[in-house]
């Protein structure tokens, strides 16, 4: 900590600073931050959705803060990974729409069949 402003500092920078400039290090430049923030949106879309319909996860018994929580942490684990292969954002908000949407459907169609093949062995 700062003992003159109270902020924290980072290898002489305050934290935002380092965390900004560690995000443009990775992107290259801030122009890349839609894209990402996309991409972000897709993997926590179709974690999501898969989670709260796993069977010990999605149970009423776990609060939806906490599987919320577990959805982000996977999705700011799996990002690194899946990255380089979906560089690219939709030019139209329509097929972003629609692309998030199938993300949600795939989602669902994991969790659901978990769910039911999980139930089955039971």
């Amino acid at each position: 900590m700062n003992r003159w402003t109270g902020a924290a500092r980072y290898k002489g920078r305050s934290v935002m600073d380092g965390l900004l400039g560690a995000l443009t290090d990775t992107l290259g430049s801030i122009e890349g931050l839609p894209s990402v923030m996309f991409w972000v949106l897709a993997i926590f879309t179709r974690l999501s959705v898969c989670l709260f319909l796993l069977p010990s996860i999605g149970e009423t018994s776990i609060p939806v803060r906490v599987r919320l929580v577990l959805a982000l942490m996977i999705t700011w684990i799996l990002l690194p990974l899946l990255w380089p292969s979906r560089a690219a954002m939709p030019a139209a908000l329509s097929e972003a729409v629609s692309l998030i949407a199938l993300e949600g459907v795939i989602g669902f169609y994991l969790g659901f069949s978990l769910r039911m093949m999980i139930y089955a062995l039971q």
